[in-house]
């Protein structure tokens, strides 16, 4: 396809278009499309419409226009060729005669108008339906000696026996746009190679968002929730504020805006508020200028707000920076203007910001961490995740999605019959979300060396892998028993050693019910910590509810 299209509604056009683009040797496309097919403004979508410019006149000029976004450049038609069309009308003596065209192609178009014994009647079409069924009115009335109009008008009127004169745009007009249309042509050429430069430095960076909402798992009313209300909010440019539990996927989702956005080919940009000294924050954020501090860089540095213009940048964590800091930001989020370090300018930028927190910010408001006049600029848009004990639905397609990602990384064959098998994971809360079930079907994948996986297999993992991760890998070695040797083991039980992280042996019978081995292995464990069940929360990464439900299996 060439860069340039026209669609010629006449020979004679084609012609002059033909002996231009020959004698400047110019990519030009010419299509001369069948009028009679042109009943409605539908059929001309079938014509091809894949250039970067489209050149036509007239009605088909406008009905292209309407139906496409490539830009078109109408030949215009001059007021000389107007008075060529009537001279030729006059000559042949013709007395009353209609002038029937689009109407932006008309001047100072009146009812009708008298020059000299002549009379004209103006007549104004907006559509091809309209075009078609005026010049048919006009040539049935028998009003008129001879008709002036497009290539339409003129065809309809010679069908019915009444004489037809087209209203022809000049060799001039028709240079003049396909002049315009090369100067849209190289602008977009240099248009797309700023874009394929900055693609690349954007790349180059990191500064871009690799997943769409296509990514997020789930299919939990809540998350469904979650998604439609993203989607609409990635139309809008406003500021949007995410709330959600450690893990839910909150950049997940801020990503998934941008690459839905208008922005979707600037820069993305992810900063973590919480992992930076106020200082640090502020001199990556803002940029500093030459000599701004001592150990600043000579040249002075870009800060991230002026890297990501044009784009979008997520602010995580956001509740963990200072006063003083969301005083600056303010500026930012009202006058979309920054001021480097050790600057005096202030610079615009043009940038979406997405915000987001585990933290509820509007107690931290009440209780003066948190700027009242910034909160409600960045909640302009808010959107909260479900925590996955919240959506439990939706742990069994996550962990069978991570499982095969993960088979496939570790390049490992394993077979399972369906996503029941990971029936187990509904019975913990997950306070880590899906960064902790992630991370659990990794060291499941890892410690597999059979072919065959069961929930059976899976319960025992997690269980075990509760006390102890470096210890998992024994379950290999146990073959999971039958009923019958369920039934031996537990005649003939000896203690099950368990080593705890503090490397020291606690002991346990095993018994049929792994839910009791399970509790009386942390009773065991809670004598050890003297009865501190912080500390053994926290170091086994359970939460206090988890360990007091352990304790009471029944």
């Amino acid at each position: 396809m060439s860069s340039i299209l026209l669609i010629s509604p006449y020979a004679k056009l084609s012609k002059i278009s033909k002996k231009i683009i020959e004698s400047e040797n110019i990519d030009m496309e010419i299509i001369e499309p069948d009028l009679w097919n042109l009943k409605n403004e539908s059929s001309i979508k079938k014509i091809n419409k894949d250039a970067k410019v489209i050149l036509s006149r007239g009605m088909i000029a406008r009905v292209v226009r309407s139906n496409t976004s490539v830009p078109v450049i109408e030949i215009s038609v001059t007021s000389f060729d107007i008075l060529d069309a009537i001279s030729t009308v006059s000559n042949k003596g013709y007395k009353n005669i209609a002038i029937i065209t689009v109407s932006n192609m008309l001047f100072n178009p009146e009812y009708e108008k008298l020059i000299g014994d002549m009379t004209f009647h103006f007549i104004a079409c907006e559509s091809l339906e309209e075009s078609f069924s005026l010049s048919r009115k006009a040539v049935k009335s028998g009003k008129y000696d001879a008709i002036i109009g497009d290539a339409l008008a003129t065809m309809i009127a010679e069908e019915n026996g009444v004489y037809g004169v087209l209203l022809e745009s000049n060799e001039r007009s028709i240079k003049f746009a396909i002049d315009e249309a090369l100067k849209i042509v190289k602008h977009f050429k240099k248009e797309q190679e700023i874009q394929i430069k900055s693609r690349r430095k954007i790349s180059e960076m990191g500064w871009i968002a690799k997943y769409s909402f296509n990514d997020i798992l789930g299919e939990s009313d809540e998350i469904k929730y979650s998604i439609n209300l993203a989607k609409k909010f990635a139309k809008s440019d406003g500021n949007v504020l995410i709330y959600g539990e450690t893990g839910t996927g909150k950049e997940l989702f801020a990503q998934s805006i941008h690459n839905q956005s208008n922005r979707l080919n600037e820069p993305f940009i992810s900063v973590n508020c919480g992992a930076l000294s106020e200082n640090l924050l502020e001199s990556e954020l803002f940029g500093y200028e030459t000599g701004a501090f001592t150990g600043a860089v000579n040249k002075g540095k870009k800060g991230l707000f002026e890297c990501a213009n044009k784009g979008t940048i997520f602010l995580d964590e956001i509740s963990e920076t200072s006063l003083n800091f969301q005083a600056k930001l303010l500026r930012v989020l009202q006058e979309r203007t920054i001021r480097k370090i050790g600057g005096q300018r202030l610079e615009d930028i043009d940038i979406r910001v997405i915000c987001a927190t585990n933290k509820n910010l509007l107690e931290l408001v009440k209780k003066g961490s948190f700027r009242e006049d910034v909160f409600y600029r960045l909640s302009q848009l808010e959107l909260q995740i479900a925590p996955l004990c919240e959506r439990k639905r939706d742990i069994l397609i996550i962990a069978e999605r991570f499982f095969k990602k993960e088979l496939e990384r570790q390049n490992k064959i394993v077979h399972w019959e369906n996503s029941n098998i990971f029936e187990p994971l509904l019975e913990y809360e997950w306070p880590g979300n899906v960064r902790e079930l992630r991370n659990f079907i990794l060291k499941l994948v890892i410690f597999c060396e059979i072919p065959n996986i069961t929930q059976e297999y899976i319960k025992n993992f997690f269980n075990i892998s509760l006390v102890n991760y470096k210890k998992v890998k024994q379950i290999n070695n146990f073959s999971f028993p039958s009923n019958d040797e369920k039934n031996r083991n537990a005649e003939n039980s000896e203690p099950l050693k368990v080593v705890s992280r503090t490397d020291k042996e606690i002991r346990i019978d095993i018994s049929k019910d792994f839910g009791l081995m399970e509790s009386e292995m942390f009773k065991q464990l809670l004598k050890y910590y003297q009865g501190n069940k912080e500390k053994l929360c926290k170091d086994y990464g359970i939460s206090r509810t988890t360990l007091w439900r352990k304790l009471n299996y029944k």
